[in-house]
This record gives structure tokens, sequence and C-alpha cells, in this order.
């Protein structure tokens, strides 16, 4: 973390199979996610937020079955969410906020059932907040601001009982706000 390290990351990285931890946030590394990362089969936490990563996420990212928290926030990534997200049941904390991220956000998310953090504001998502979301029932913040986002709020919304921000400005939200959102007692943002 902290340094000044450049260039590409190397495929080979999935060679590290007892990796847990990875983390190499606020450096210049450059190119894309390497795929290899998918044999990383025991990783818990990635942190690569705060670099010029560019390119998809990769689809292997959905083989990481132990993975806690990703943070990869503030890159240049763009295309779409890998649908295999939702295998990632372990997850608690997801950001991919600031990066060039586009398409819908997938129904396979409502899988990710102890996800307590989805930060995924200032990208392109497009489409609308699926219904699924009300699956999620550990959130405590969704932050989903400066995208595309379209259609109503779901009222699957008022299941979050636990959500304390809810954070939607910047889309082309329309129709009514649900009056499900009386049930969201915790609600401080």
């Amino acid at each position: 973390n902290d340094n000044r390290l450049n260039g590409t990351m190397a495929n080979c990285i999935g060679n590290l199979t007892e990796l847990k931890y990875f983390s190499f946030t606020n450096n210049a590394l450059t190119g894309s996610i390497p795929r290899g990362i998918g044999r990383l089969s025991v990783l818990q936490q990635l942190w690569l937020s705060n670099n010029r990563f560019s390119g998809n996420l990769p689809q292997e990212l959905g083989m990481l079955r132990k993975l806690e928290m990703a943070y990869l926030q503030n890159n240049s990534l763009s295309g779409t969410l890998p649908a295999s997200i939702g295998n990632c049941t372990l997850l608690k904390m997801l950001s991919l906020y600031g990066n060039s991220l586009s398409g819908s956000l997938p129904p396979s998310f409502g899988q990710l059932t102890n996800l307590t953090y989805l930060w995924l504001g200032d990208n392109a998502f497009s489409g609308t907040i699926p219904a699924s979301l009300g699956q999620m029932i550990n959130l405590q913040e969704v932050y989903l601001f400066g995208n595309r986002l379209s259609g109503p709020i779901p009222n699957t919304i008022g299941r979050l009982q636990n959500l304390d921000k809810l954070l939607l400005h910047g889309n082309r939200l329309s129709g009514r706000i649900p009056s499900t959102i009386t049930n969201l007692t915790k609600l401080e943002s």
C-alpha cells in the first residue's frame, strides 16, 4: 500500500494459491485485473483501490468463494459487473465506486445475503434497481448515486431493516417513493 508501484499485474499471480490477503492500494498499477486471480481460492480480502486498472472485471472473480472484502474503487474499470459475482456469498463489502462500469446490476446480487456495504456510486450503471436487492437483508449502506439507473425504486427496499445509508441521487429514477421505505427505521441518510 501507499507506494509508487507501476506497470501491470502478471497473470501468474494466480500461482499464489495460499494467499488470503492481497493489498496494493494507492499505487499507479495499470492494465487489466488478471484472470488468474480466480485461482486464489482462499482469498478473503482484495484491496486494489486507487490505481489505474482498466478493462473489464474478470468473470473469474466469481470463483473467489471465500472473498469477504473487495475494494476496487477509484480505478478506470469498464464493462459490466460479472453475473458470477453472486457466487461470492461470503462477501461483506463490495466497493467499486469511481470507475466506468456500465450495464445493468445483475439479479444474482440477491445471493449476496451477507453483504453489509454496497458502494457502486459514480459509474455508468443503467437499467433498473433489481428487486433482488431486498434479499440482501444485512445491508447497512447502499451507494448507487451518480449512475444512469432508471425506473422505480423497488418495493423490496423495505426489507432492508439494517439500512442506515441509501444514496440514490444523480440517476434517472422515476415513479413514486415506495411506502415500504417507512420500514427503514435505522435510516440516517
